[in-house]
This record gives C-alpha cells, structure tokens and sequence, in this order.
C-alpha cells in the first residue's frame, strides 16, 4: 500500500508535530506492505534526516506563511501523481496539508485521513491573526468532515473535534520511540549543575509559555522553600515567558535551587529525564487565547527513562498519565494542590519506585509509535483495498 503523509511542520524542525509525524512515518513504513512518501517543506540541513530515514523524503521549496503553500504543494502532487501512485493520503494537520489532501480527494478520488492535535482545532479571536484564520473555519469543518478519519491525540482533542465533525473520529495517542529514549546515567549533569545527591529533582522541559504551569509550579516550591524542605527543581526549554520565569526565581529567593536551564541540547535530554525524581508539566486550559496541551509527548518521553510524572489534569494529559498508577494528576490551578504533591515526593510518601516502574512499563509496551502505526494501518486497509 502506497501512503503519502503530508507534513507542513517537519524534522529538522523540532515540536510535537514534527516529532509526530517523523516518527510516525518511520513506524507506518516498518509495517509489512506499506510504503511511505512523506511530502515535506525544504529546511536547511534537512539533508542529514532524510538519508538515515527509512522512508523516502520528498522536499518542497514553499512559502512560510501555511496558506500560500496549498498551491505548490498540489501542484507537486498532481505533478508526482504517476511517480507515487498513492492509495491514501494523510495529513498531519487541517491546514495547509489537509485542505490539499482534500482537494486531491476530489480531483484523484483518494481517501484522506487527517491529524487533530489540539489547538489549531479551535478558533480564537484573540489576535489579528487569529481572526483571519477562524475566516478559514467553513474549509475547516469540510476538510475534517471529508476525511475517511480525523485521527485526534486525545480524548480531550476528539471531543473539540466532534463539534466540527461528529461522525468520524478516531483517538490515536502519540507515542515515544525507545530506542531514543532510555535510561542515561546523569551523574555528571548533577556535578556540573552543583546538585547535591540524596536530594529530590523536579525537571520540566517545555516551550515556556504562559499556560504551561511552570509559574505554579515556581510558586508552589516557593512554599516549601519556606517550610525548610530539600529540592531542585531543573526547568529546560525557551520561549516568550522565559524572562517571567527567570523574574519569578529571583523574586522567591529561589535561585539555588531553581535552575532555569534554557535550550537543553538534545543529546542530555535522556539524562535529565532519567536523573529527575519526577518529570513536571502542569499545563492549564486557557479557553481565551486558546492554549492547552494536547496530549504531552514529554510525559511518555520521561517514561521510558524511567521517570514517573506530575501532569496538570487539563487538556490531553490524562490520555498521557494514568492517575496513581504512571504518575499522578493534579488541579493545575491550585498552587496547594501543587504544593502538597511536590511535599509527598519530597517525604517519600508516595511510591516513587512503583510509579516509575509503571511509567516504564506502559510507555516501551504499549504507547510507541509502533502501537500509534499499526492503529492506523487497522484503519487504512478498512478503506483501501
């Protein structure tokens, strides 16, 4: 079966799309009789990713702006048509990929499936630019609505995607690739940082934005700092609320044992997950601008390094972690609730060994993009014969 995935955000861009559709690709073109071409945007160095993947790369020289790239990108597929000889489409989100993959759906009568992550299911009127694209939700709803399934990260995602298009949803969790994330001793992270041992560690890596939680998180330790509690608390990642985060550590006298780390290179990630007592992503629902994390591929990330995790019960992330069982959910807006999980950690009085175990367990057996690949390979031969 010959399958053409479509990524508009693509390795070596870095991002939970990208990461998606990358892996997944790689794990769809392991299946027995499967084919992949994925159609992606050229990028500097893309070169490197393209010769080690397993799949076949076909890059486009497009626009940056998402809109004006349905153009060339049909214009390549119609122009690759006889080359691919594709039997079903998939799109990693709505737009651009997805109004081109329901446009061939017309003019090639090929089925089409399409991804639903999170936000860009919502319409928001909160930016100029935002207001513009929500004029685009009538294509929307008929790209969604056209596909053979809209495959949604999430039960969250799924239950937005249903007020668009209510008859052919499909929840298909993201996964995580084991032979990239594992245990890594982090020994000499822990010395060049300074970090006493014997001493519990939160680490959260994310693009810091505002509903991200890390701000709660701050002001949640803040609050044990001030009960003479032990801890550090290592926080990876950029973005546009970094400076906010960095005030909030200097504002709390935090700066010993809050160490906001910036860009954490991809090669230590293994060994911060894996030297962290508790891996930390408190994301919260913002329905203003709108923000919410979608699924959290980071929690299974830290999973198969074998680190349990503290998630905000909003959004995907109860898809991610099982309360109680690999890892524990807290109200991401109550700075007590925080507060008390992160004393339970720090006392030992919760099953620290037996979480991380099950975080183990459950990401390597049953959340890779392996289990993701052969969902929707159930799914595609339903409708290609």
């Amino acid at each position: 079966m010959n399958i053409t995935i479509l990524s508009y955000d693509f390795r070596p861009s870095l991002g939970g799309v990208a990461t998606c559709a990358f892996e997944f690709a790689e794990a769809l073109n392991q299946l027995e009789n499967m084919n992949v071409t994925v159609v992606a945007p050229y990028q500097k160095g893309c070169e490197v990713i393209d010769i080690k993947s397993s799949f076949k790369t076909i890059r486009l020289k497009l626009p940056q702006k998402a809109f004006l790239a349905i153009g060339p990108i049909c214009f390549a597929l119609l122009r690759l048509n006889r080359k691919l000889q594709t039997d079903a489409y998939i799109s990693m989100l709505w737009m651009p990929s997805g109004i081109v993959t329901w446009l061939m759906g017309k003019i090639q009568r090929r089925p089409y499936f399409v991804f639903a992550h999170g936000v860009e299911v919502i319409e928001s009127m909160a930016t100029l630019k935002k207001r513009l694209r929500a004029k685009l939700s009538p294509i929307k709803r008929r790209v969604f609505s056209n596909a053979r399934k809209v495959l949604c990260v999430s039960r969250f995602t799924k239950d937005k995607v249903k007020r668009i298009s209510a008859n052919n949803t499909f929840v298909i969790y993201n996964g995580v690739n084991p032979h990239i994330f594992f245990y890594e001793d982090g020994s000499d992270i822990k010395s060049s940082l300074s970090l006493r041992e014997d001493v519990p560690i939160f680490f959260t890596l994310t693009r810091q934005e505002d509903y991200k939680g890390v701000d709660h998180a701050i002001q949640a330790l803040s609050k044990l700092n001030d009960e003479g509690c032990d801890f550090y608390y290592l926080v990876g990642g950029i973005g546009p609320y970094l400076d906010h985060l960095k005030n909030l550590v200097k504002k709390y006298n935090l700066e010993d044992k809050v160490k906001v780390l910036g860009k954490v290179p991809s090669l230590d990630l293994n060994r911060y997950y894996s030297l962290a007592t508790a891996n930390v992503l408190l994301s919260r629902y913002d329905d203003k601008t709108p923000n919410f994390e979608g699924f959290g591929l980071v929690f299974l990330e830290a999973a198969a390094c074998g680190t349990f995790s503290i998630g905000g019960d909003s959004g995907g992330i109860p898809c991610a972690i099982i309360d109680n069982e690999t890892g524990i959910l807290v109200d991401p807006n109550s700075i007590n609730e925080i507060r008390d999980v992160f004393r339970k950690v720090i006392d030992k009085e919760i099953n620290i060994k037996m979480l991380s175990e099950n975080a183990l367990t459950h990401a390597t057996q049953k959340m890779t993009w392996l289990h993701m690949a052969k969902r929707v390979e159930a799914e595609l031969r339903k409708c290609v014969v």
